[in-house]
């Protein structure tokens, strides 16, 4: 946009005889920029072209100044007389108006024009990179480090597809969960699946799932043990184990 005051300055020249070269030249001689000039005659012209077109016609006026334009340049041809009757030729420079002067420019803006001046060389000679503005606050907190995402769990392999060591227990822990002495045959290491059954047995207080292990006797012995059921010692065959059984409830 237009610099106000340099437009309202060439509006008040629209009137006068001076040209759009010389008012130009003046504003450039004290510092103005080409282009804020060039911006505020376009501005000045349509401001200018507006107030005519709302300013009605003084026809009167206008017929003046017409006379005046026509008479002007006849009264200068003619030749002039003097009392004697001589005719004296008009002299130019007698009747050559003397130069207008053009009425103080606008100052420029606030900024020094030296400054300007250092400002434009310094854009030539080295590109300026425009940098990101720094925050005045110190104060910022730093940005939060993102949690990180909890590891996933490996999917469990099913006990079927194991082949270490483990194989085992997974079948033991499955069959003490669901109380399924099935799932204890499943063991392969004898010990473990006697184990397996006789714990089963005494969750649930069957003692006739002792039928299905190696050593029998031994499993009432602890089935009667941990429950006190001394149920189980009657099934026991040699009369000494069922004696030493039967004492334990």
């Amino acid at each position: 946009m237009a610099n106000r005051q340099l437009v309202d300055y060439i509006i008040s020249l629209k009137s006068t005889a001076f040209s759009k070269d010389q008012v130009k030249a003046v504003l450039l001689e004290i510092g103005w920029q080409e282009h804020d000039i060039e911006e505020a005659f376009q501005e000045a012209a349509d401001v200018h072209s507006i107030r005519l077109d709302k300013t009605p016609l003084n026809w009167a006026r206008i017929a003046a100044a017409l006379l005046l334009i026509i008479s002007v340049p006849l009264l200068f041809s003619l030749n002039l007389s003097t009392p004697t009757g001589h005719a004296i030729a008009a002299d130019a420079g007698d009747v050559e108006s003397t130069p207008l002067a053009l009425p103080l420019p606008p100052a420029l803006p606030a900024v020094p024009r030296a400054t300007e001046t250092i400002t434009v060389l310094e854009s030539i000679e080295k590109p300026a990179v425009t940098l990101p503005a720094q925050e005045e606050n110190t104060n910022v907190a730093a940005p939060a480090i993102p949690t990180p995402l909890a590891p996933t769990e490996s999917p469990e392999v099913p006990c079927e597809s194991r082949l270490d060591n483990t194989r085992d227990p997974c079948f033991t822990a499955r069959a003490l969960e669901t109380n399924d002495e099935r799932t204890c045959n499943l063991v392969r290491e004898s010990n473990s699946r006697t184990e397996c059954i006789l714990n089963i047995a005494i969750t649930t207080h069957n003692h006739s799932l002792c039928k299905t292990v190696g050593n029998i006797d031994a499993c009432y012995e602890t089935y009667t043990r941990a429950t006190h059921d001394t149920s189980a010692c009657e099934r026991i065959v040699f009369p000494s184990s069922r004696d030493a059984c039967l004492a334990l409830g």
